[in-house]
């Protein structure tokens, strides 16, 4: 429900939308109980000092469906509403938090269909196993309640990042996903960005230049 909710809610934003000219894209998806809007600057941000690039945001609705449902739904818009329609040549994709679990895993089914796309993986506070440590938080404790990728948080397939770039960028200073949880099970090329908290990784302000430089 909260899939559709987002999507028909953001359906007509322009940060949303795919731009049909551009041949390479940089994809962003958010973290868990993460509104789209959130990265609304971030993507014109990125719009303005990469404007080779076509930038997107996929709203994954707050991701309380199941982690499989999110993947088929994001593999499918991008097919749809990119893939059939244009030849790209490039896609980065950005994913924050528990959206860069659903990124490495669109990427991977990605590249079995349209393997002649160079494709990039950059994920940011992602935590790749199940961070039971939410339990001891108050303010996540309903998060095993209301959402079902959450409950099952199923095993992925990551990137290999001796054949494309795969980086994992981590903080010393996220409160959220603490820097020892963003590390372990990460095979990405890690990096620790030091003083950010969680949401820095998605505010313009904060990650836009490193991203620009990482891109």
């Amino acid at each position: 429900m909260m899939l559709w909710l987002e999507n028909y809610i953001f359906q007509n934003r322009s940060e949303c939308l795919f731009d049909p000219t551009k041949q390479k894209h940089i994809i962003l998806l958010p973290g868990m109980i993460g509104p789209v809007w959130m990265l609304f600057g971030l993507v014109r941000y990125l719009r303005t000092q990469k404007s080779d690039y076509g930038v997107t945001v996929i709203p994954l609705g707050l991701s309380l469906n199941a982690f499989e449902k999110l993947v088929v739904y994001t593999v499918t818009k991008i097919k749809k509403e990119l893939l059939d329609k244009n030849t790209i040549s490039e896609i980065i994709f950005y994913g924050h938090s528990h959206g860069g679990r659903v990124v490495c895993a669109v990427q991977q089914q990605l590249q079995k269909e349209f393997p002649d796309i160079t494709y990039s993986v950059i994920t940011a506070g992602t935590p790749m196993e199940k961070p039971e440590y939410v339990f001891r938080k108050f303010n996540f404790y309903m998060l095993p309640i209301v959402s079902k990728a959450f409950r099952l948080w199923p095993e992925i397939i990551q990137p290999n990042k001796n054949i494309m770039r795969y980086i994992g960028l981590y903080s010393d200073y996220d409160r959220i996903v603490p820097m020892q949880y963003a590390i372990q099970g990460h095979h990405g090329k890690l990096r620790m960005v030091s003083g950010f908290t969680h949401s820095d990784f998605i505010r313009a302000q904060k990650i836009g230049q490193l991203l620009i430089d990482l891109i």
